[in-house]
């Protein structure tokens, strides 16, 4: 959804795009794993190596 506001700013070798789009993805993909871990009750360690 961001890449599709931002895409604008896609233009060859545009640094300002290169920057944001994998900024943007680490703190999705971080956010979504907080929540998950948040609903585990055991195995903790375990279950955060595996999803990494």
């Amino acid at each position: 959804m961001v890449s599709f506001f931002i895409y604008p700013l896609k233009t060859s070798g545009n640094p300002l795009f290169e920057s944001i789009m994998p900024l943007v993805l680490t703190i999705i993909t971080v956010l979504l794993a907080c929540t998950y871990l948040k609903s585990i009750q055991k195995e903790f360690v375990k279950e955060s190596i595996l999803i990494g």
